[in-house]
């Protein structure tokens, strides 16, 4: 994929950073999804923000678990800040100047950590921004001796942002009626090493205990991928399919012997003149002959007593 990339930056228009290729393997597969749905009687009462905040503070509380990997939620949207640009040809400010300006005073990185009393604090270097009112008086140029800042030049929303996936819980009822709710997955992988089924039974258990907890009685939770499930359903099968073999192979076995016991006997009962004195393996038919002829002898006895007479 690198190689490819690189091939073709040429083809990759201006200003735009080399895409970034992250590898994923089987570890990142989620081996748990739990969907939370409104219910019927709550649905006017929950946003697709409010699910997703509360499908985040879920997937919070399922990372801390051991051996838990990557979690993600899919469906729902974040709340966050927008500043749209408005009057920026009218302020002879620049698109640069606004985006530059923004991401420069919101800016903050861990500097280390303190000894405070004994206790070991965390200490955070930079500026970050607290909400509107501080956006908003951000100064990004002057201009005639007058203060242009961003409120001037751009709109400030707090709202969800923009849905890139969305999920839904569909119900059929009886009468033909469909109920349409909207939902958010919450979905939890495990870590390289971990048993899967082990982990998808930890996380179901924790899931359970934060219910009436963290997750409000208005919300139903279904479960709708479980890979201990799907892990006891393949053993299951590949029992089966091993039963059915064994079983085949005994059958099998069986008939053959039966076959040639069968075969035994025909030889036995069709007598010693079908059989030529020339064939080394005609003493056996023989044995058996003799039996028929001279049921007081032992077969050794009729063998070595054939054998003499030729």
């Amino acid at each position: 994929m690198h190689e490819k990339i690189r091939a073709n930056m040429d083809r990759i228009p201006t200003d735009i950073p080399e895409p970034l290729v992250v590898g994923r393997g089987i570890d990142d597969v989620a081996i748990v999804v739990a969907t939370l749905t409104p219910k019927p009687e709550a649905a006017d009462r929950w946003s697709a923000d409010g699910l997703y905040d509360l499908a985040d503070e879920l997937r919070i509380e399922l990372s801390r678990l051991d051996n838990v990997g990557l979690t993600y939620v899919v469906g729902g949207a974040a709340n966050q800040i927008r500043v749209e640009p408005e009057k920026l040809s009218l302020y002879g400010v620049t698109l640069d100047q606004l985006v530059g300006k923004v991401k420069a005073v919101n800016s903050s990185f861990m500097a280390g950590y303190l000894r405070d009393g004994g206790r070991s604090v965390q200490v955070a270097a930079g500026q970050t921004l607290n909400g509107v009112p501080d956006i908003g008086m951000l100064l990004i140029t002057t201009r005639d001796n007058r203060s242009v800042y961003v409120k001037y030049v751009a709109r400030i929303v707090v709202g969800p942002s923009q849905e890139e996936s969305r999920a839904w819980n569909i119900e059929r009822h009886k009468d033909g009626s469909v109920t349409r709710l909207p939902a958010v997955e919450v979905a939890v992988a495990k870590r390289p090493g971990a048993n899967a089924v082990v982990i998808a039974e930890e996380v179901l258990h924790h899931i359970e205990d934060l219910k009436g907890w963290l997750i409000p009685d208005t919300i139903d939770v279904k479960i709708t991928r479980d890979y201990g499930d799907t892990a006891n359903e393949k053993a299951n099968e590949l029992l089966f399919h091993l039963g059915l073999a064994t079983l085949s192979i005994v059958l099998l076995v069986g008939i053959a012997i039966g076959w040639r016991e069968g075969l035994v006997v025909l030889r036995g009962a069709g007598g010693t003149d079908r059989h030529s004195d020339d064939d080394p393996a005609d003493a056996v038919c023989r044995v058996t002959d003799g039996l028929h002829d001279q049921p007081g002898q032992s077969v050794r006895a009729d063998l070595l007593h054939r054998h003499s007479a030729r």
